[in-house]
C-alpha cells in the first residue's frame, strides 16, 4: 500500500494519508479514560487537524478533544465515500486503450 500510496496525487493521496495517521487512534479506544487524539504524535494532530479545517471547514485546533474531532467523521466519511463514487464512475466511463 505504501508504495502504491506514493503514486496517488490529489484528494486520493490526501485521503490516503489522512485515513493512515486517523487509524492510529483505533488501539485508543476507552476515551473516557484517556483522550486519544491528544496522545497522537504532534505531526500526526497536526496533519488531520490541517486536513478536517482546509477541507471540512471546520475550527479544530491543537488541543481539540477526540470528541469534538469525532463529531466531524461522520460527515467526512460521507464526503470521502461519495468522491470515490464519483471518481469511480468517471474511471468505468473511460476508455482504456487496447494492448
Amino acid at each position: 500500500m505504501v508504495e502504491l500510496s506514493s503514486k496517488l496525487h490529489g484528494w486520493t493521496g490526501l485521503v490516503y494519508k489522512f485515513g493512515c495517521e486517523f487509524i492510529h487512534l483505533s488501539n485508543l479506544h476507552n476515551e473516557l479514560t484517556k483522550d486519544p487524539f491528544l496522545t497522537l504524535p504532534e505531526e500526526e494532530k497536526r496533519s488531520i487537524i490541517h486536513y478536517i479545517n482546509k477541507y471540512h471547514f471546520v475550527g479544530l485546533h491543537k488541543n481539540s478533544p477526540f470528541s469534538e474531532v469525532a463529531s466531524h467523521i461522520p460527515v467526512i466519511f460521507q464526503k470521502i465515500s461519495a468522491n470515490l463514487e464519483c471518481y469511480l464512475k468517471q474511471l468505468e466511463s473511460t476508455q482504456l486503450p487496447e494492448p
